[in-house]
């Protein structure tokens, strides 16, 4: 077992001492046995529409008609509306969003995930419900699920199931005009997150938007990677009050303020 300090990211024997911030931090070892997801079975309308679901991904893919990463699931769902649902059943998900990253991102955990056992997802990029149950039928049987979700769907995913990690990016304007503008995003996110309270969710603690959203939470592991989301914060999105130099620890007076990072990426 080691312990990485967060002022230098180095790993040192666990020794039960803290850091000058007063923090312990400790890798958790992984279990000897990979996670299973044993002893679940679909029910009848469920495993119908995954076999039609899938019949139809294969053959947009076999006519050249796309991935078929979306029609599949989108057929899914409309035989049987409930299919996300049975579908995590007995699965650790992993949901990543936020406008920039999210792919990436999303590709990371699933190969960190999969070191331990099987794990799906949308590495397409279909990045809404359909696209959910698409990836999440090509192996029902994989207890680990990484998905990309789209800023203004997390709220739909989380009326559906509570996954295990929520991971918040970050939001700024680039293509978020086209669905409305940054702080009805953020109080989506923020409401979707009321939903998961089981949920574990990390957050990066430089963007306001995103401290806004998951403030609340009773479960938030603050991240700072260095970068700075002030462009489209210069003002407290809970009260819309002037920020200042958000580069900097910042405090609102309706009491919204920049959180103490958990890590940080030098």
């Amino acid at each position: 077992m080691a312990e990485t300090t967060r002022e230098t990211g180095a790993v040192e024997p666990t020794s039960g001492r803290r850091s000058p911030a007063g923090q312990q931090w400790r890798v958790v070892p992984a279990p000897v046995q990979p996670p299973q997801r044993g002893g679940h079975r679909l029910d009848l309308r469920t495993t119908i529409a995954i076999d039609l679901g899938r019949l139809a991904s294969s053959m947009s893919r076999r006519l050249g008609l796309g991935s078929g990463a979306m029609i599949g699931g989108r057929l899914a769902l409309s035989l049987q509306p409930q299919a996300l649902r049975r579908l995590v059943v007995g699965r650790r998900v992993v949901m990543v969003t936020g406008t920039n990253g999210k792919t990436t991102t999303t590709r990371m955990v699933a190969e960190a995930l999969r070191s331990r056992a099987p794990a799906v997802s949308n590495a397409t990029g279909a990045n809404m419900l359909d696209g959910h149950v698409a990836a999440l039928m090509t192996r029902p049987s994989a207890p680990f699920a990484a998905l990309e979700v789209d800023e203004l769907h997390l709220a739909q995913v989380t009326a559906q199931f509570e996954p295990a990690v929520i991971l918040l990016l970050n939001l700024s304007r680039d293509q978020l005009d086209r669905v409305g503008e940054i702080r009805t995003v953020a109080e989506s996110l923020r409401r979707a997150l009321t939903a998961a309270p089981g949920a574990h969710v990390i957050a990066n603690r430089d963007d306001p938007n995103i401290v806004f959203a998951a403030a609340d939470h009773p479960s938030v592991t603050w991240i700072s990677g260095g970068a700075r989301w002030k462009g489209d914060a210069l003002n407290c999105p809970r009260c819309g009050a002037f920020l200042g130099d958000a580069d900097q620890d910042w405090r609102c007076a309706c009491g919204l303020s920049r959180p103490a990072a958990d890590w940080t990426v030098a």
